[in-house]
């Protein structure tokens, strides 16, 4: 859900349901004009959990899975906070669940 502040920090309303699906550790990230969401979508129960990419031409608009997705497979490529650039690189933090979770 995307949330307005009504009076901020305390007053919050649901503004539009951003993204159809049961996900969790959402990563969203801009560029070049295109939204994009990382996000951990669970498969046979949340022990069981692949990464896939969906994009959109607005944070409110119509998100689609990206052709390049699923991103991990079962228990990698979780994100792990913010996508950030650094010495000219986008970095996305992962972690991997692999052979369980928070293992590295």
């Amino acid at each position: 859900w995307l949330y307005r502040a009504r009076r901020f920090p305390f007053e919050w309303t649901r503004e539009h349901r951003l993204f159809p699906h049961a996900a969790y550790d959402t990563t969203p990230w801009y560029h070049e004009g295109t939204w994009y969401f990382f996000s951990t979508i669970p498969e046979r129960g949340p022990a069981r959990c692949v990464t896939h990419l969906f994009w959109a031409d607005s944070l409110t608009g119509v998100w689609r899975l990206h052709p390049k997705s699923p991103v991990g497979g079962h228990g990698e490529g979780r994100g792990a906070g913010p996508i950030f650039r650094e010495d000219g690189r986008v970095i996305r933090p992962t972690q991997c669940g692999h052979p369980r979770y928070g293992y590295s």
